[in-house]
């Protein structure tokens, strides 16, 4: 009996969850943002609610809401966040879906903070973890807005054809949020340099389709 118990407390508190992420989706307003009333856009993420896990988070891929977008609806200390690179060298890809999703067993970067570009995409591959792309960047700061506070992050999973050794990052900006690119090692040459300054590569054990 107690262990049905913990295990209806445990249901409970994962939808409470789950519903607390599709809110606050819904109050910085991606239906808005879509095109669709907030009725319509829970269908999109619903078939996700059986699936979701705490730690989990929910993704809106970049087919449904522009990365410009996104950052614009993205606040950290009640700062409005922006995106300041070209779109058009943006590469697509087939690794993330194009459906919302989740990511599982997502670590926020600071497990890598210090460690460089070549040691991290080595270690990744070696524990099958995957480097998140824009998208899944920004679905973390939306729910947990106090990481860039903390420090600032690395999206391996977003390909971004901008000369050589260049990825996209998240990092505040006079206090905003930006989503911008950098060179592959930026973070660690300004972390050796001022360890005030710290850089992680944010990643996800898997990617959950409803």
């Amino acid at each position: 009996m107690i262990k049905i118990c913990k295990n209806k407390t445990l249901n409970q508190k994962r939808v409470d969850t789950f519903d607390r992420q599709v809110k606050t989706l819904c109050d910085l307003g991606y239906p808005e943002a879509v095109g669709i009333e907030r009725c319509e856009f829970i269908p999109y993420v619903s078939p996700l609610r059986g699936k979701f896990e705490i730690g989990d988070l929910i993704v809106i891929p970049k087919r449904f809401i522009t990365l410009h977008k996104q950052m614009l609806m993205t606040k950290v200390n009640n700062k409005a966040g922006y995106a300041i690179f070209n779109l058009n060298l943006l590469l697509d890809d087939d690794v993330t879906p194009r459906m919302p999703y989740l990511i599982r067993d997502v670590d926020d970067g600071a497990a890598t903070i210090g460690i460089s570009f070549k040691s991290c995409v080595e270690d990744f591959n070696k524990q099958k973890r995957f480097g998140l792309s824009a998208e899944e960047g920004n679905a973390l700061i939306i729910h947990s807005p106090e990481v860039l506070n903390h420090h600032f992050i690395n999206l391996l999973g977003t390909n971004y054809q901008y000369g050589q050794n260049r990825i996209l990052c998240l990092w505040l900006e006079g206090g905003h949020p930006c989503l911008s690119c950098s060179w592959f090692d930026y973070g660690t040459a300004e972390w050796e340099a001022n360890p005030k300054v710290k850089w992680g590569f944010a990643s996800c054990g898997s990617r959950i389709l409803g």
